[in-house]
C-alpha cells in the first residue's frame, strides 16, 4: 500500500470517527489512487469496513447510506452505517470521501442449492418489506437501482441501434435482442411492482453466518426498481460458479432452489412473469452497451473474453427463463 494513501486514511478515520487505526486489510484485488475498500482494524481490535473513493462520488455514497439506513430501521440484516462526529453518513478528508460500515463476520456464500434457496427467500423478504416504498416518507430518499431501466440513457440505446447495421453479422442478433429486452422492460415498467432491490444479489455479495443464513453486503447498486429485475439477476448469476465458456449450461436444480426460496415469502405477478426473460438479460445488456466493449466489435471481438461470456449468458438466458417461469407458475414451495 502506498504510504500517502495509508496516511490519509489514518487521518480520515481519526478526524471523523475517533478511530485510532491499527491496520488495514484490502478487500479488493487492487488498490488505486481513486478507490479503496478495506477492513479497518482499530488499535482496540474493533473491525469495520471502509469504502473510500476520490472524485464526484459523495452523492453516490450518500445514496448507499440512505439504503442501508432504510434497511436498519426495518431490522433487515445488512451492514450498519457509522456516522461521523458531525453526525453525517459520509466523511470527506483530503479529497477522499468515505463510508464506514459495521464489519460482518461470515464466509462468502457458495453456489449450493441450499444457499441459493436461502438467498431467494432473503431477496423476497427484501421486496416484501419495501413493497410500499414509493409511498413511505423515507422511501423518497432512496436512489434508483443500477438495474432500473431508466439507467439506460436514451442516447446510448439510439447509438447502439444506429451501429447495428455496421456490426459484424454474427453479433447483430445479440445486440438486437438485448435492445428489444430493454425496450420491453421500459414499456412494462409502469405495471411492475417497484420495491427496494439489491441490484447485484448473488453468492459473491452474500456472507453466510451461523447455520448458513445469508447476509447481503455490497449495496452500492441498490435502490428503487421493479422487484423482478433482482430475481432475474440472481437466476442468471447463480450460474457464475461454473465455467461460462465455451457454453453456460442452465442448471434446473439451482433455478428451482431460487424459485422455491422466493415463493416462501412472495409470488411473482403475471406481469412480472411475462418480462422475466428480459429481466434475466438486463445486466447482460447493461454491460454490452458500454462504449469500451462496443469498440471491440470492430476488431478481434472473438478474442474479447468479456464479450464471449456475455454471449454465453445470453444463449443460456432463454432456457433459464423457461425453467423459472414453469416453477413460478406452479407456485413452487418447500
Amino acid at each position: 500500500m502506498q504510504a500517502h494513501i495509508l496516511r490519509n486514511l489514518a487521518l480520515h478515520l481519526l478526524e471523523h470517527y475517533d478511530i485510532a487505526l491499527g491496520h488495514l486489510e484490502p478487500l479488493a484485488d487492487y488498490v488505486s489512487e481513486q478507490r479503496c475498500i478495506y477492513r479497518v482494524v482499530s488499535k482496540e481490535g474493533e473491525s469495520y469496513m471502509l469504502r473510500a473513493l476520490k472524485g464526484n462520488v459523495r452523492k453516490a455514497l450518500q445514496a448507499e447510506a440512505a439504503v442501508l439506513e432504510y434497511l436498519d430501521r426495518r431490522a433487515f440484516p445488512a451492514p450498519h452505517v457509522l456516522l461521523t462526529r458531525a453526525n453525517e453518513p459520509v466523511s470527506s478528508h483530503g479529497g477522499w470521501h468515505g463510508l464506514l460500515l459495521t464489519w460482518i463476520d461470515g464466509n462468502m456464500a457458495d453456489f449450493s442449492e441450499q444457499t441459493l434457496l436461502r438467498l431467494g427467500t432473503l431477496l423476497a423478504r427484501l421486496h416484501t418489506l419495501s413493497q410500499r416504498v414509493e409511498t413511505e416518507s423515507d422511501g423518497a430518499l432512496l436512489p434508483d437501482s443500477r438495474l432500473r431501466s431508466t439507467q439506460f440513457p436514451q442516447r446510448i440505446l439510439n447509438q447502439v441501434e444506429q451501429e447495428l447495421a455496421s456490426m459484424p453479422q454474427e453479433i447483430r442478433p445479440f445486440y438486437g435482442e438485448l435492445l428489444a429486452s430493454v425496450r420491453r422492460i421500459q414499456h412494462a415498467s409502469p405495471e411492475l411492482p417497484v420495491t427496494l432491490i439489491h441490484g447485484e444479489c448473488w453468492p459473491h455479495t452474500a456472507l453466510l453466518q451461523g447455520r448458513g443464513e445469508p447476509v447481503l453486503i455490497d449495496w452500492k447498486g441498490a435502490g428503487l426498481a421493479p422487484a423482478v429485475l433482482d430475481v432475474g439477476y440472481l437466476l442468471l448469476a447463480a450460474h457464475f460458479g461454473k465455467p461460462q465458456l465455451p457454453v453456460m449450461q442452465p442448471d434446473p436444480g439451482k433455478i428451482t432452489a431460487i424459485v422455491r426460496g422466493y415463493c416462501q415469502e412472495r409470488r411473482l405477478l403475471d406481469s412480472e412473469l411475462h418480462v422475466l426473460p428480459d429481466a434475466i438479460r438486463l445486466d447482460i445488456a447493461q454491460q454490452a452497451v458500454q462504449p469500451e466493449l462496443r469498440l471491440t466489435l470492430f476488431g478481434n471481438w472473438r478474442e474479447n473474453i468479456t464479450l464471449q461470456k456475455l454471449l454465453a449468458r445470453f444463449e443460456a438466458s432463454a432456457e433459464i427463463a423457461r425453467i423459472a417461469q414453469e416453477q413460478f407458475a406452479t407456485g413452487s414451495v418447500v
